[in-house]
């Protein structure tokens, strides 16, 4: 890997390295440049493989100088555990661990509501699908729903005025006729219901029946780097500092050190062993306002779900946090959840 070199033909391509802008769109936008490059007649179709090979090759390269330098490893040793939820394309069932869709709903139990209004089927979890997971069951189906209203999705002032319910099925009735079918007899206000719950549909729409299956694995979660977690005190004087010292030390034909710094700055969201998922539970909450960090500092994550591209969006891009003490989660006690929601 100390051997490193891109052909002229290559490197031309790949001047939008240079360019003063984040390393994040860089590289999301080179590979659509080095296509456009092809359509234009500009670079072979051949040609155009080789650079895209190249971008692979910068990737690892600053990959390789991180771990060399000791800063994956302290990147490890800030990390927590957690269960990250990814979304599946097989059909979800009542039983699965999904967002939206029909919920697991005996036929002894009403649907949730507050007030005489059905709340949204958000989110379960069936724990016999997914890793065991320290504090939280081995079995069982854990569900939350929500409040339709539009930007906070039923947060109120106090735990006491949230809106929401969370449902702990500690035993599972497999026998589908002693459960609820559907939910034709539920009187939802449409307009509400289709507009401002955050599910996205296939084509970008609100879609009322989205529902989608989720299967987890155990997994890292590292803090965000604008976060004031007290793991990150010193850590960056020391990654920055060790990336200053390699580059005193040593010479790179097209890596700088401004490269390396801004990937490194950027790592949540580039290193496929770094990158966050949308829903996890466990590890460390993300928030659209840092302020939160420290009030929820002792608490579990009983779920954090971020806004994605494609199927989730909490009002304006933001998150959403259910937070539960470590005795109430061993105790299944899911009375006393803090919810949180901010964009």
């Amino acid at each position: 890997m100390d051997k490193f070199n891109i052909d002229d033909k290559i490197e031309k391509v790949l001047r939008d390295l240079k360019r003063n802008y984040n390393i994040v769109e860089k590289l999301e936008h080179i590979p659509n440049n080095i296509k456009n490059e092809v359509a234009l007649g500009n670079i072979t179709e051949e040609e155009g493989k080789q650079c895209l090979k190249a971008l692979e090759e910068v990737e690892n390269r600053i990959i390789y100088i991180l771990e060399k330098i000791g800063i994956i490893k302290k990147l490890d040793n800030i990390a927590r555990k957690c269960i990250n939820l990814h979304f599946s394309d097989e059909e979800a069932t009542v039983f699965n661990s999904k967002i939206g869709g029909m919920p697991y709903l005996p036929l002894t139990m009403e649907y949730p509501k507050i007030e005489d209004e059905p709340l949204r089927f958000f989110i379960q979890i069936n724990f016999e699908e997914i890793p065991e997971f320290e504090n939280f069951p081995n079995k069982g189906i854990l569900q939350i729903f929500l409040e339709n209203d539009e930007f906070m999705y039923g947060l109120g002032d106090t735990i006491e005025e949230n809106r929401i319910k969370i449902i702990y099925h500690k035993d599972i009735i497999k026998d589908e006729n002693l459960l609820h079918k559907n939910l034709d007899n539920l009187k939802f206000n449409n307009n509400i219901f289709l507009f401002d719950f955050p599910f996205y549909d296939e084509i970008g729409m609100r879609d009322i029946y989205f529902q989608k299956k989720l299967v987890g694995k155990i997994s890292k979660s590292y803090p965000d780097f604008t976060s004031r977690y007290k793991e990150l005190e010193g850590f960056f004087d020391y990654c920055y500092k060790q990336i200053e010292n390699y580059f005193k030390e040593t010479e790179e034909e097209y890596i700088t050190k401004e490269l390396v710094e801004d990937y490194f700055d950027n790592i949540r969201y580039l290193h496929k062993e770094f990158k966050a998922t949308t829903i996890k539970l466990g590890g460390y909450p993300t928030f659209c306002q840092d302020e939160f960090e420290e009030i929820f500092e002792n608490k579990i994550v009983l779920l954090n779900s971020e806004s994605d591209d494609f199927n989730i969006t909490w009002g304006s891009f933001g998150i959403a946090n259910f937070f539960i003490t470590e005795e109430d989660l061993k105790n299944l006690d899911f009375s006393k959840v803090i919810y949180n929601c901010n964009n």
